[in-house]
């Protein structure tokens, strides 16, 4: 089976029944510089969706996975449904 790592970015709110200390693998951070590259875009149809490639790219990260892939069409960064993810690794 192939290694991945997963970063999580969450832009916007959490359930109240989330458990950090359960649910949370890896955290992707939003430097100074992320926020200011994704203020300067305007190729995505949001701020949060553009801030997520731009920590996307800055991490290194192989995809996004996200269900709505349409908002992110002009990312750096390939993006990836939930459901498609599960099947290209066998999960």
């Amino acid at each position: 089976m192939e290694e991945f790592r997963v970063l999580q970015f969450f832009a916007g709110t959490l359930p109240t029944d989330f458990d950090y200390k359960k649910e949370l693998e890896e955290v992707a951070n939003a430097s100074h510089e992320s926020v200011r590259h994704a203020l300067e875009r305007n190729d995505f149809p949001g701020f949060e969706d553009c801030l997520q490639d731009e920590c996307a790219t800055q991490n290194h990260a192989d995809y996004i996975i996200n269900r709505n892939t349409n908002d992110f069409s002009n990312s750096n960064v390939p993006e990836i449904t939930p459901l498609d993810f599960l099947e290209k690794y066998h999960l």
